[in-house]
């Protein structure tokens, strides 16, 4: 089975009528992918519908038929990671992979122990970059709008967010897994808020605040993990035990 490539358009889209690709989706599709004339892509327009489409003429610029109806889409998951400040490569891993399983929001936060927390104006920036790789990972992953990316939190704001018993830290020490906890969390459409700390960890006196406001405090398996590793893992146990409730 071909892969199928799909590039966004900022446009509405209206089933069977002919559109073109802007300059950057046109020049894979026709120089580095090569595509021919009736081969098969998707669209996602600008609601995050996702619409079957065929190759009209390569170009660039690319033309295209939409299809007649768009595709279902799978439900994003109700998750929101939380993730300490930490160097942009490992943020961009987060951010990349939350998106592809399907996290509806990704904050950067700040605490006692992160490093290089960026300011306002260098936040920007990271921001934009953060964004553009969410609406990559959104586009290969399938889904049609990718998450929001927010921060830099104040680690309290962080603890004041999640719902009644839908918290969880992640901590080394912490004597209660993720899985078990996560078993035991009540029903209801509330979403599931997992914190990761940055590279360095929580302080006690933050693991602590976290246990008083609310959270669960959790670990995820046996070893200290860094921290994309821990925001990655824990999102998709997350998932996959929110998909058997």
């Amino acid at each position: 089975m071909r892969h199928v490539f799909r590039y966004r358009l900022e446009a509405e889209v209206t089933g069977g009528e002919e559109v073109v690709l802007d300059e950057d989706a046109s020049h894979h599709l026709a120089r580095v992918v090569r595509r021919r004339p009736g081969a098969a892509i998707e669209l996602v327009d600008r609601e995050g519908r996702i619409w079957p489409a065929e190759v009209l003429a390569p170009g660039p610029p690319t033309r295209a038929r939409v299809g007649d109806l768009p595709r279902n889409l799978p439900d994003r998951p109700r998750a929101r990671l939380f993730v300490g400040a930490a160097e942009a490569p490992r943020l961009d891993l987060v951010v990349e992979k939350a998106t592809e399983l399907g996290a509806r929001e990704i904050a950067v936060f700040s605490s006692e122990r992160a490093d290089r927390v960026p300011r306002d104006r260098a936040w920007e920036k990271r921001r934009d970059r953060l964004e553009r790789v969410a609406a990559a990972a959104a586009l290969q992953a399938g889904w049609g709008v990718p998450p929001t990316v927010s921060g830099v939190l104040a680690f309290d704001d962080v603890l004041s967010t999640p719902a009644p018993g839908h918290g969880y830290l992640l901590d080394p020490e912490a004597t209660t897994a993720l899985d078990a906890a996560l078993d035991r969390s009540p029903a209801g459409d509330a979403e599931v808020c997992l914190v990761i700390g940055p590279p360095a960890g929580f302080s006690r006196g933050e693991v602590a605040a976290a246990a008083e406001a609310g959270l669960s405090v959790v670990r995820l398996g046996d070893g200290v993990l860094r921290t994309e590793t821990a925001a990655i893992g824990a999102l998709a146990v997350a998932l996959a035990i929110g998909a058997r409730h």
